[in-house]
């Protein structure tokens, strides 16, 4: 049970049906806390999930291993000290963008997916009408723009009808980014996100407390008026039975 894009799993991890997931008791597992300025390594492949107990801002950099280790040449490495900021990050967000790219394929492997292609259907070339009618079909199920939009944007911009092993190799990173988008489901929302005013947004909590604290106060104030009412009420009430009661000594005394 996974999605498109990141490894996801529809597992109420919450409220776990192990009566549906039986071997799911046999997964080993751990957890930790983290802190303001603490950071935490999970190797590649590691499910995990986050739950936070408070607003909370986070960064996620993931990292791509290859499967052997070439050493040779590590004898004379410059071990100094490398900014995050230097580093080749493929996937970054920031505010306005349409989509949170976190999840999407690593474009070294989108590139290497493609020129496998060009061993395994033994060509020196990929004409348009193949790629659309047939190859798209192989490479997603899930595409988000028709296949033939994708050709023309970014396999074939200036309309040879065709591309090569070559221009796979010569793809420029934003265009690798552009196919893999157009491969799998979004990680995030369609529209840019809104700037958000937070000066705007204290006035108008300040206001709603200010409204609902008079509201109160006119409830309470409606309160002591009906007191009172009922206070005036009893004493008519109370007035009115002495005067019943004169009348009906006065009545008797005239009949004596």
């Amino acid at each position: 049970e996974r999605g498109s894009g990141s490894g996801y799993s529809n597992i109420n991890v919450n409220k776990i049906d192990m009566k549906k997931y039986p071997l799911l008791k046999r997964v080993p597992w751990t957890y930790a806390t983290l802190r303001a300025g603490d950071c935490i390594y999970i190797p590649g492949g590691y499910i995990h999930q986050v739950r936070s107990y408070d607003r909370t801002i986070s960064v996620t950099t993931l990292f791509s291993p290859t499967k052997t280790f070439n050493s040779s040449g590590c004898e004379n490495l410059n071990m100094n000290y490398t900014p995050m900021s230097d580093a080749p990050i493929h996937w970054t967000y920031k505010e306005g963008d349409q989509t949170i790219d976190l999840g999407y394929n690593n474009l070294i492997i989108v590139r290497a997916d493609l020129l496998k292609l060009f061993a395994k259907l033994k060509v020196e070339k990929v004409t348009k009408k193949f790629f659309v009618q047939q190859l798209g079909r192989e490479l997603s199920d899930s595409w988000q723009v028709p296949v033939q939009e994708v050709y023309d944007k970014y396999f074939d911009p200036n309309g040879k009808g065709y591309f090569t092993k070559k221009d796979i190799e010569e793809l420029p990173t934003e265009a690798l980014k552009g196919i893999a988008r157009s491969m799998e489901n979004p990680a995030g929302p369609l529209k840019a996100a809104e700037k958000i005013d937070w000066e705007q947004v204290l006035r108008d909590r300040l206001a709603q407390e200010k409204e609902a604290a008079e509201t109160m106060q006119g409830d309470e104030d409606d309160n002591d008026d009906n007191e009172d009412d009922e206070h005036e009420d009893e004493d008519h009430e109370d007035y009115a039975d002495d005067q019943d009661k004169i009348k009906q000594k006065q009545h008797q005394h005239q009949e004596l």
